[in-house]
C-alpha cells in the first residue's frame, strides 16, 4: 500500500510534507504549493506564512496545478484556489488550472505583475474579489469548453490582453470595455448564440452587434444584414477612424460615438435617417453626439436623400435619452453641423 502511494505521489508530481501555517506542502512542478484541507476529500492552494507578509512567493514561470494531491497516506482533491494563495508571485508567468477548481478567492493571483497565461478548466469558475488585481502584463487567457458567461472585469488591469476566443456555450459576454487592449474576438464556429466578423462580436445571425472591441483599429465595417447596435457597443472605442453603417440598420444610439475622438467619417447607407434619441419633451429624434465635432458624415449619393439627413438631424442641446431610458446631457460642443453631411461620390 506505501508502494502504491508513493508511485501515485510521483506520478502526479506532488510530494507533501508538514508545513507551518497552512496544513501540508507538495512539490509541484519542482515548487512548493501549499494547502488547506476542507474537508476529508478535497482541498484549497493557499499561502505560506501570513497573510500580511508581503514578501514576495517565490513561484517561477509556470505552474500546473493538479487534481489531486497525496499527503499522509490520503488523496485529496483541489477544487479551489484561496484567497491571496498566489499574492506577490512576481515571477510566475502562466497557470493551468484543472478541471477539478471550481472557485478562485479574493485577491488570489494579486500583484501577480509577470503572469501572461491563464489556462482555465473546462467548467465555469466562481471568482472572488479582485482574483487578478494587478496583474498587468495577462495576454492569454483560455475559458474552459463549459462556459455560459464571461465577465471580463477580471482582468482589467492588463492592457495586454488584445484578443480573446470565445468558446462553443458562451451565451453572454460581460465588461468587455473594461479592457483597453482588446483589438477583436474570435468565437467558436460552434457557438449557436455568437459569431464575429473582422474582430467585432455579433449574433450568430449578424443582425445585432454586441461588442466593438476598445482598441479595434482603424475602418469598422458593420455587417450587412446588421438591424441594431446595441447600446455602448462603439463607445469608448477610441482607434476607429470610419464608422461604414449597413443600409439594414434600425436601431442606434446618439451616444455611440461620443468618446470616439479618432473618428473621422461616418457612413449611412439607408435612405432615410433613423431615430436615436427621444428629447426631455418626449419627440423621437435623429440625433448624434460627436467626440469630433470635425467628423464629416457621408449619406448616399442622392441629393433628396442628403436633403433629408439634414432636414432631420437635431442641431438642439440638451438633455436626451436612448433606448435604455437613462437621460444624458448633450453640449453644443457635441453636435455636428449641417455642412459636415455630405452625400457620397460612389
Amino acid at each position: 500500500m506505501k508502494i502504491k502511494s508513493l508511485l501515485l505521489a510521483i506520478a502526479m508530481v506532488a510530494i507533501c510534507g508538514v508545513a507551518k501555517a497552512h496544513d501540508f506542502v507538495c512539490t509541484i512542478n519542482n515548487q512548493p504549493v501549499y494547502f488547506n484541507v476542507l474537508s476529508n476529500k478535497s482541498v484549497e492552494v493557499t499561502y505560506k506564512g501570513k497573510v500580511t507578509d508581503k514578501t514576495p512567493t517565490n513561484y517561477n514561470g509556470e505552474l500546473v496545478i493538479p487534481e489531486t494531491v497525496n499527503y499522509n497516506g490520503a488523496t485529496y482533491r483541489v477544487v479551489a484556489i484561496g484567497p491571496k494563495a498566489f499574492r506577490n508571485a512576481q515571477k510566475l508567468t502562466a497557470i493551468r488550472l484543472p478541471e477539478s477548481i471550481n472557485s478562485i478567492g479574493d485577491f488570489a493571483f494579486e500583484n501577480c505583475t509577470a503572469l501572461q497565461s491563464i489556462v482555465f478548466p473546462a467548467n465555469e469558475v466562481k471568482f472572488g474579489q479582485g482574483a487578478f488585481f494587478n496583474c498587468t502584463s495577462i495576454k492569454n487567457v483560455t475559458f474552459g469548453s463549459n462556459w455560459q458567461v464571461l465577465n471580463l472585469e477580471m482582468f482589467r488591469w492588463s492592457s495586454s490582453l488584445s484578443e480573446l476566443h470565445i468558446p462553443a456555450n458562451v451565451v453572454q459576454v460581460k465588461n468587455a470595455k473594461r479592457l483597453k487592449g482588446l483589438r477583436s474576438f474570435t468565437v467558436d464556429k460552434n457557438n449557436k448564440r455568437l459569431a464575429s466578423y473582422d474582430g467585432v462580436l455579433y449574433s450568430k445571425d449578424f443582425k445585432t452587434l454586441y461588442i466593438c472591441p476598445r482598441a479595434f483599429f482603424g475602418r469598422l465595417y458593420v455587417h450587412g444584414g446588421t438591424e441594431v447596435i446595441t447600446n455602448g457597443a462603439l463607445v469608448n472605442s477610441v482607434y476607429v477612424t470610419e464608422v461604414v453603417l449597413p443600409q439594414s440598420l434600425t436601431e442606434l444610439s446618439f451616444r455611440e460615438f461620443s468618446r470616439m475622438k479618432n473618428l473621422e467619417a461616418i457612413y449611412f447607407n439607408s435612405y432615410y435617417p433613423i431615430i436615436t434619441a427621444t428629447s426631455s419633451y418626449g419627440s423621437r429624434v435623429f440625433l448624434l453626439q460627436v467626440a469630433n465635432p470635425n467628423v464629416i458624415i457621408y449619406t448616399p449619393n442622392d441629393k433628396k436623400v442628403l436633403k433629408r439627413y439634414r432636414d432631420a438631424i437635431c442641431l438642439k442641446a440638451g438633455e436626451y435619452r436612448d433606448n435604455d431610458g437613462v437621460p444624458y446631457s448633450v453640449y453644443p460642443s457635441e453636435l455636428p453641423a449641417k455642412d459636415k453631411f455630405v452625400k457620397r461620390n460612389k
